[in-house]
């Protein structure tokens, strides 16, 4: 059976947040490579308003078999949840 490669799209609130997600799903062998893409302007709605953000977008290069625990770990360091 060939194990399918994919590619996960997430963001972080600052660049330290991204290379230590980065740094954590390479060294747990979670992904082959995360790309760290900075300065990504977002708008939101959050709490009724329109917002604007600079966030970090990582390209998370993965695999079919690992992408439950890829968004495991996402959530845990995900800086969202303190929001």
């Amino acid at each position: 059976m060939i194990e399918s490669n994919i590619l996960v799209m997430t963001m972080t609130g600052s660049k330290d947040e991204a290379v230590k997600l980065a740094n954590t799903l390479v060294e747990r062998r979670l992904a082959a490579c995360v790309n760290v893409v900075p300065h990504v302007q977002s708008v939101y709605r959050w709490n009724d308003k329109v917002e604007h953000a600079e966030e970090f977008l990582l390209l998370i290069k993965t695999y079919g078999t690992a992408l439950e625990r890829v968004r495991t770990l996402n959530r845990e360091m995900s800086w969202r949840t303190s929001r």
